[in-house]
């Protein structure tokens, strides 16, 4: 398990564009005053709040405990000299950033609740059950049959500049990715598009690391994509196609050397 002390852990979902950020969660803001009322987050409340997006700051705070927030305004006021922020779902972070620790939830008006380190333990069972699911969900293999075509387009609309920029952001770090491609993709006869993101690994690769994979890019890219309502994940072995997706795909740079 990452921890803080690990420079992996927050280079992945780590904000593309930290001054600029608009993030607010109106639910989880709501969950984290109800929650302050009750002076605690009753278990029951656990697998609720293990969907909702939140902000992490990508060092503990003053205390060690670590801190996720409902607003992006919130961590500014709170982490002025902060260098950075991560997004995601608060399983996926929780996981990533605080087992062992207290866990602090911040919502508006300094609101704050906290969940005590045995307590986080009890509710990262949960979150691994329920990452477990959300990988299930977000990947799946591609049965193509004998004779039958797969057809790659350019995406239109054109894709938004930040969700190109934030798959540079995440993958430049992964070593184990070749390439990043994005598409889209149709069976012959088929009207129906679907936005799929491609990755040519750099050497052989499980399919628990594929499903990591496919799990940071939705986790992160579905905030860009008002005009796709389905995205679709690719692993490329296979070098005929890994040059038709590279013809068809806008530039991801992920700056590596020759």
């Amino acid at each position: 398990m990452k921890n803080y002390q690990d420079s992996g852990s927050s280079s992945s979902t780590r904000c593309a564009h930290p001054s600029d950020c608009h993030f607010f969660n109106s639910s989880l803001e709501k969950r984290i005053m109800e929650y302050a009322s009750l002076g605690a987050v009753p278990h029951c409340c656990f697998a609720e709040l293990l969907a909702e997006q939140v902000v992490a700051g990508l060092a503990p705070e003053a205390d060690g405990a670590a801190g996720f927030y409902a607003s992006i305004e919130v961590f500014n006021q709170l982490n002025p000299d902060a260098e950075g922020h991560c997004h995601g779902s608060f399983a996926w972070l929780a996981e990533l950033f605080a087992r062992d620790r207290v866990l602090r939830l911040h919502g508006p008006c300094g609101l704050s609740v906290d969940i005590s380190a045995p307590e986080t333990a009890k509710m990262l069972i949960q979150a691994e059950k329920f990452l477990e699911h959300e990988n299930q969900c977000h990947s799946e293999e591609i049965n193509i049959a004998d004779g039958e075509q797969m057809l790659f387009s350019t995406p239109e609309p054109e894709l938004p500049a930040g969700f190109i920029e934030y798959l540079e952001t995440v993958f430049a770090p992964l070593t184990e990715v070749a390439a990043v491609y994005v598409f889209s993709a149709s069976r012959t006869g088929d009207s129906h598009e679907m936005l799929t993101i491609g990755i040519e690994p750099a050497g052989v690769i499980s399919r628990e690391e594929a499903d990591r994979l496919s799990f940071l890019i939705v986790e992160g890219v579905e905030r860009f994509l008002e005009e796709h309502d389905q995205l679709d994940f690719l692993l490329i072995e296979d070098e005929e196609l890994a040059e038709i997706a590279r013809s068809v795909s806008p530039v991801i740079n992920l700056n590596r050397k020759k």
